[in-house]
């Protein structure tokens, strides 16, 4: 109970210093923690990087998740992530089976559950694998950030030189040709 008022308190913590401040101190929250429309999304990574900070505080992988689960789904009410992770939390303290216990996920649970099952099947901490899933999604989302914005930079240079081609022509290229048969 107290990992779950834990975590609730820290993820509160973590979106209202967003709001009240305009800043989060860690980098890697910061880029997980957005907002649309006025409702908090809560996705697989926000979902990891707390899951990391419960685990090295000492909290195990069904309580965490159970934890983090709850407490996400007291911000965003309607997070599909939120109910799966607190469901599979619940379903592990309670003693069912690792694949069962996950059974019915999507896409972005069962990304989790890849990074989670090696370190529960042998009992290992779960710690590294999570980095290193966090800090391969963080390469994948500046891939995805840098495509973007070489197609923005190709869209925005069609209308600049659309604009910009016939002005120059009329006032640079014009006037000059003008110039040159009015002197012959």
């Amino acid at each position: 109970m107290i990992t779950v008022l834990l975590v609730t308190v820290a993820v509160y913590g973590i979106l209202q210093a967003e709001e009240i401040y305009g800043f989060i101190e860690s980098a890697r929250l910061k880029r997980l923690v957005r907002k649309n429309d006025d409702s908090v999304r809560i996705g697989q990574a926000l979902i990891l990087e707390l899951m990391l900070q419960s685990i090295k505080s000492g909290a195990s992988i069904q309580y965490a998740m159970q934890g983090i689960g709850q407490s996400a789904l007291s911000i965003a009410p309607t997070s599909k992530i939120a109910v799966d992770v607190q469901a599979v939390g619940k379903k592990l303290m309670l003693g069912i089976d690792w694949d069962d216990a996950w059974k019915g996920g999507d896409s972005e649970t069962d990304m989790i559950e890849e990074c989670l099952r090696h370190s529960w099947n042998r009992g290992a901490s779960p710690v590294r694998a999570i980095e290193t899933y966090l800090d391969g999604l963080g390469t994948v989302l500046q891939a995805k950030t840098r495509l973007a914005s070489e197609k923005l930079s190709v869209k925005v240079i069609i209308p600049l030189g659309a604009c910009f081609l016939p002005s120059f022509i009329m006032l640079g290229v014009i006037p000059i040709v003008i110039s040159l048969f009015e002197n012959m």
